[in-house]
């Protein structure tokens, strides 16, 4: 990874998304499954995100 992504705030956001959809795993319930299925999505996108605007720049 490039040191450029650390500084972009958009990296702490998905790394958040990424704890909390691990978090999520582990407890019970179908809401929480989806919720978890929904913040892991949302860290890959914004990874995606991340290097398109990266590979721009």
């Amino acid at each position: 990874m490039n040191k450029k992504i650390f500084k972009q705030p958009i990296f702490y956001l998905a790394l958040f998304n990424f704890f909390i959809g691990l978090i999520f795993i582990f407890q019970d319930g179908i809401l929480a499954r989806t919720a978890s299925y929904l913040f892991q999505l949302n860290f890959i996108f914004s990874m995606y995100i991340l290097k398109n605007t990266e590979n721009k720049k």
